[in-house]
């Protein structure tokens, strides 16, 4: 199975709740200072990366 990895570091996004835009930040572990994406599938990921493809990283999971 093949993904994409948008190469950008983000350490916060907004995301929609009910209608309202809030800031995420995104640091799950001590020391984490932002998350790199992955998806599924190619378009997914240019779609985050604003068409960039440049950004992208392809993949695989090894069994």
């Amino acid at each position: 199975m093949s993904m994409y990895a948008v190469n950008t570091l983000k350490d916060n996004m907004n995301v929609e709740v009910m209608g309202l835009t809030l800031p995420l930040d995104l640091n799950w572990a001590d020391g984490m200072v932002g998350a790199i994406p992955v998806f599924k599938d190619k378009e997914s990921a240019l779609a985050y990366a604003d068409g960039n493809e440049s950004l992208l990283t392809k993949v695989s999971e090894v069994a």
